[in-house]
């Protein structure tokens, strides 16, 4: 639980140390491999793969929004995959972070479910 204080022991060659620690909380960028952009802040992204059929693509899955957050003002949901940025495909967070570099104006084409929205980032 956040909070605990636990000791380690850390072993290299023959040398040993203990170590006292404190959970921490997680920053949203850290949960299960996720990362967050500023133009997005409250929202946890990670690449995933969404399959139509047989057909297999690369999406960016929003994790979780955090309640409030820009993102979340926005309209972005956990469950949404984004899959391009002014109408210019994206298949990874990296990518997104590149078509979102030195904007603070877009539009995301988001699938959520079968539903395709067009979300404005202002």
């Amino acid at each position: 639980p956040v909070g605990e204080v636990l000791e380690l022991r850390i072993a290299r060659g023959a040398e040993e140390r203990r170590v006292r620690v404190r959970i921490g909380e997680l920053e949203s960028s850290a949960v299960a491999g996720a990362e967050a952009l500023p133009q997005l802040a409250g929202a946890a992204l990670a690449n995933a793969e969404r399959s139509v059929g047989p057909i297999r693509e690369a999406v960016v899955l929003v994790t979780r929004v955090e309640p409030g957050s820009i993102a979340f003002r926005t309209g972005l949901r956990a469950g949404d995959a984004i899959i391009g940025v002014n109408r210019r495909r994206t298949g990874s967070v990296n990518e997104l972070s590149v078509l979102l570099r030195g904007t603070d104006r877009a539009l995301l084409n988001v699938l959520r479910g079968d539903t395709l929205l067009t979300i404005a980032l202002r």
